[in-house]
């Protein structure tokens, strides 16, 4: 009766349980093949994100066999999969109890295809922990390779050491030392110079403005004389002192008397030597040039007027038409107009016209044409073409006569 009793309480009774236990059996062998192939998946976390992100497909017949019988003793995993309907067992001998518990259950599990809720959260569970891990995992590798792109390329994030930092401060001020303050000094320097310029410029215009206003002054004492004369000599005095380097002034003056002539080179030098702010002019003859000295070589001659004219600024030269040629060469560089003997400068020359014959210096001919004719005249024997002709041009730049 006790036997009776414990058939009765076992699952399956009769000749049928021993097919279920067998089914039962190849159930749970498929259902550890699938637990072996789940566990692969969550290993190969970085092949897994580069293949799809479906799910790998697997076969229906696979698929439909792993599942997991909830009713079954000894069964520690549930599957995803809704386990397969169940016939009601056949046998003859089934305990009514067992029966009724059996259908109990397969209505259960028909009832709701899905797995029951606590199998259904923990493998969202266990399937959201394997994506948090594959997501902290993707987390970690970013953080470290931008650690290491930040320390190559040299962004904000890497944070140099005091010792590289002192090493560029000090690059920095070697530079500075080399370079930056020789170009300050240069700056300076520059500054200093034109604005030194600037004043004595504009401290020479004070001293001079009113003074070579005085040639204005000689047009009433001088009325016969042309009226451009004195607005010339303004000019040339302007010319060579407030232009740098400045140009010298070279004038010429055709006179008959002696006496008008001398009277009018007096009062012309004596307001140029004011505009200049010299102590006084230098006074030559034709005399002075006729020395064999000039003849053999001028140079130092050349030099000694030029530190004299340096220091005066005036030059005056009675009777040019007198110098001989050879001499009259020294004027080729004194009266030159881009690069003379001294820049700030005004030369004064005088021509007696009264030796000339009357066809040269007829009343209608103009003072620089008769200028040139006497000149070249005098010097045409003795100088070339290619020296006569650039001098004469530089001594007639401004001829006025006096009458």
């Amino acid at each position: 009766m006790e036997e009776s009793q414990d058939k009765a309480s076992e699952p399956f009774p009769g000749p049928t349980a021993r097919k279920k236990l067998e089914r039962y059996q190849r159930v749970q062998h498929e259902q550890d093949d699938a637990t072996s192939v789940s566990k692969r998946k969550s290993t190969g976390v970085r092949s897994r994100r580069m293949e799809s992100q479906s799910p790998p497909k697997q076969n229906e017949d696979e698929a439909s066999s792993i599942t997991k019988l909830n009713d079954i003793p000894g069964s520690s995993k549930r599957s995803t999969k809704s386990p397969p309907k169940q016939c009601c067992p056949c046998d003859d001998n089934l305990n009514p109890e067992v029966e009724k518990r059996w259908i109990q259950d397969k209505n259960q599990s028909t009832g709701n295809d899905s797995l029951p809720q606590s199998a259904l959260n923990s493998s969202q569970l266990a399937n959201l922990t394997d994506e948090d891990e594959d997501i902290e995992y993707d987390k970690n590798e970013f953080t470290e390779r931008e650690a290491d792109s930040s320390k190559i390329t040299g962004s904000p994030q890497f944070k140099a050491s005091p010792q590289v930092k002192k090493d560029v401060s000090h690059k920095n001020s070697n530079l500075w030392v080399y370079f930056g303050i020789p170009l300050v000094i240069v700056i300076v320097a520059i500054g200093a110079y034109y604005a030194i310029g600037a004043w004595y410029g504009s401290n020479s215009l004070k001293q001079t403005g009113s003074s070579c206003e005085n040639f204005l002054q000689l047009r009433s004492k001088y009325p016969e004389m042309d009226d451009g004369l004195w607005s010339t000599l303004i000019v040339g005095v302007k010319r060579s002192l407030n232009q740098d380097p400045g140009e010298p002034a070279t004038f010429i003056f055709l006179y008959n008397s002696s006496s008008v002539g001398e009277m009018l080179l007096d009062d012309v030098t004596r307001i140029a030597i004011d505009c200049f702010g010299s102590k006084g002019a230098i006074w030559r003859t034709s005399n002075d040039f006729k020395s064999t000295e000039i003849a053999e070589d001028y140079g130092n001659v050349l030099d000694r007027h030029r530190e004299e004219l340096k220091s005066q600024g005036i030059l005056v030269v009675r009777d040019l038409d007198q110098v001989p040629p050879t001499a009259a060469k020294i004027f080729f560089t004194i009266c030159d107009t881009y690069e003379p003997l001294v820049h700030k400068a005004m030369i004064f020359f005088t021509i007696d016209i009264s030796r000339q014959p009357e066809q040269v210096v007829e009343q209608d001919r103009s003072a620089t044409s008769i200028a040139e004719d006497i000149l070249k005249g005098l010097w045409r024997k003795e100088l070339q073409p290619n020296t006569l002709n650039p001098l004469v041009v530089r001594l007639t730049e401004n001829v006025f006569r006096i009458d």
